[in-house]
């Protein structure tokens, strides 16, 4: 084990000060302040972690599709986990991005990232939908909002995204006064976490989902220290938490055990995975497969069912592959084509808006 972990530690210097600047910062949520940390999202190893959780995903619903539910226990086991291990790393990223952050900065930066390519596949598919005679108005507005109402949204997948907006929400409120901010929202979660399991109350029940759990164990490995010999555990403990809920074939879609069967093993592996440098051309190809793979997870499902009818013609695994492969290369050309212009336009237009706003104080 020891070899095989060698090379999760960098011995680069310059990395070894930036993950110093960052272990000796004072953890925001927690206490506010503190030097502004290394952005998570350029590390290749955690975007690669994206990938695989967007990937596990995807071939879980195009088994769906192509095999009418009919798929193997292990992969009905570990396919839903791609999606926690998305809300671990997206606490354990917005921890370490929200430094020196101020509300209004934070909310513009996440909706810049969110909103382009969601809309536009949102509209694509209203579209769809309305040359196929399904479209209805009732999602709209859930749709737009991400506010959870009785209706689920467009892409239906962005339910996920209810639970990152909401997470966004807290954090700026939270970074209005991060000293007891972060306090006031876990005693909040949990009392609403309570309310949900006696009271059975709806907006209880999306407030005080045990799915947002796993984003405060995202925050929580953020601000755990650096330790090789730790992270070598981590990896041992994520593995072995994998393999268990494998073994017993059994991963809950709903309910407080969620998040301590699959929301732990992610955490470990995040945290195992944040001190891994991953080095070469592989490995920044995987990176960049990480940064498309948001792309992948919106577009999948439109994949799926504009193509429904031809996964029930081929056989089921060259049908799985021929998908994933699909929509792997589509997300990519998303990524490029329209979220990264759509977001390098926003920001600057930001910029220009922020500087304007100074001149005119000045």
């Amino acid at each position: 084990m020891a070899t095989v972990y060698s090379r999760l530690v960098s011995d680069d210097p310059a990395v070894q000060n930036a993950w110093g600047v960052w272990e000796k910062s004072m953890p925001v949520l927690f206490l506010g302040g503190g030097h502004r940390p290394m952005p998570a999202s350029r590390i290749i190893s955690l975007q690669a972690l994206r990938f695989v959780a967007a990937s596990l995903v995807v071939v879980l619903h195009s088994t769906d599709v192509a095999s009418g539910m009919k798929y193997p226990p292990v992969l009905a086991t570990i396919g839903p986990a791609g999606v926690d291990l998305f809300f671990v790393l997206s606490g354990f990223i917005i921890a370490r991005i929200t430094s020196g952050a101020t509300p209004i900065d934070f909310i513009a930066s996440r909706l810049t990232r969110i909103y382009p390519l969601y809309l536009f596949l949102t509209v694509f598919w209203m579209y769809c939908l309305a040359c196929l005679g399904m479209f209805k108005v009732a999602p709209l507005f859930t749709s737009l909002t991400f506010i959870p109402t009785n209706s689920a949204p467009y892409l239906t997948i962005a339910w996920t995204l209810q639970f990152e907006m909401f997470f966004y929400a807290v954090t700026a409120l939270v970074l209005l006064r991060p000293k007891i901010g972060f306090l006031i929202a876990v005693v909040a979660y949990i009392c609403a976490l309570i309310g949900n399991k006696a009271l059975g109350i709806r907006p209880l029940h999306f407030i005080g989902d045990p799915l947002i759990l796993e984003f405060l164990f995202g925050i929580l490995i953020a601000h755990t220290p650096l330790s090789a010999i730790a992270a070598r555990w981590a990896l041992v403990a994520s593995i072995a938490g994998y393999g268990f809920i494998i073994l017993v074939a059994y991963i809950p879609l709903d309910g407080i055990d969620r998040p301590f069967l699959c929301g732990m093993p992610a955490a470990a592996l995040v945290y195992a995975a944040s001190q891994f440098h991953a080095r070469g051309p592989i490995w920044r190809g995987i990176g960049y497969l990480g940064d498309a793979s948001y792309a992948l997870y919106l577009v999948h499902l439109i994949v799926l069912y504009l193509a429904a009818l031809a996964l029930k013609i081929l056989p089921l695994w060259p049908t799985v592959s021929i998908i994933t492969l699909f929509c792997w290369a589509l997300s990519m050309i998303l990524h490029e084509k329209i979220e990264k212009p759509a977001i390098a336009y926003l920001r600057g237009y930001q910029s220009r808006m922020t500087k304007q706003c100074g001149a005119q104080r000045d």
